[in-house]
């Protein structure tokens, strides 16, 4: 965390299947998350890297175990969120462990980077429900001094993506969460297989590409992709402030 800055690294819908018999999308996503992961050793290296959800196709053992030396030769913490293809507690049983963790609050430099869980099992959309937005309000309420990363599967707003169809279904509960709490400077999803940038209220909302097969959006749309995997860059200053970039990985 060179001069107070925490530098992060997003992949997010590896879909991981059971060998590379398996194709999703017509590709074989372990070979295609190792070349997004190659280019990221081969940059700067990051303090974290944050594994946003649908890391594995259908949520099997032998998924996860296919994924797992990748994650944990990255060299760095790897924090897992799980997504709707993900099975939670499959999830955390076969990869947590070691430099890759499961956990709901991070503490880096001056931010604090919280990690939600939007699945419902057996449904493609997200929910976090009023329990979940209760304690997420509570939370914002004892960390007021640092600024916060929010960080889910599920996109909370609309984006121009085929995922649209299926976003956080209480989006809207979580930004009336987020408004009550300036010191909230963004808001990072997966799920849109694309990217997408915006800012609401002071707030950095950020979707970002598939490390797996980008899926295409709609003309003219907010969200954009290329006919490559990706992945995102961030750089979280100490002042609140958030850079960022996406990065395509083409053959």
């Amino acid at each position: 965390m060179a001069h107070g800055i925490v530098h992060l690294v997003q992949i997010t819908d590896c879909h991981v299947t059971t060998g590379p018999d398996v194709p999703f999308l017509g590709v074989d996503p372990l070979a295609t998350l190792g070349t997004v992961l190659d280019h990221v050793r081969a940059g700067a290296a990051p303090d974290a890297i944050l594994a946003t959800g649908d890391l594995a196709a259908g949520g099997a053992e032998a998924e996860y175990r296919r994924l797992k030396p990748l994650l944990a030769g990255m060299g760095a913490p790897v924090f897992l969120v799980p997504g709707n293809h993900d099975d939670p507690a499959t999830m955390q049983r076969q990869l947590a462990g070691g430099a890759v963790r499961a956990q709901s609050l991070w503490a880096a430099g001056r931010w604090r980077i919280l990690f939600l869980d939007s699945t419902v099992p057996g449904k493609d959309a997200g929910r976090l429900g009023p329990d979940r937005l209760a304690e997420l309000d509570r939370v914002l309420a004892a960390h007021t001094t640092r600024p916060v990363l929010v960080v889910l599967h599920h996109n909370p707003v609309p984006t121009g993506s085929a995922a649209d169809a299926c976003p956080l279904e209480d989006g809207v509960g979580l930004l009336d969460v987020l408004d009550r709490h300036g010191h909230v400077r963004g808001v990072l999803w997966g799920h849109i297989h694309s990217a997408f940038d915006a800012v609401r209220r002071g707030v950095r909302l950020m979707g970002s590409p598939s490390s797996a097969a980008p899926v295409a959006v709609a003309p003219g749309g907010v969200a954009w992709a290329e006919t490559a995997p990706g992945y995102r860059r961030l750089a979280l200053h100490p002042d609140g402030a958030i850079a960022t970039e996406v990065v395509w990985v083409k053959p």
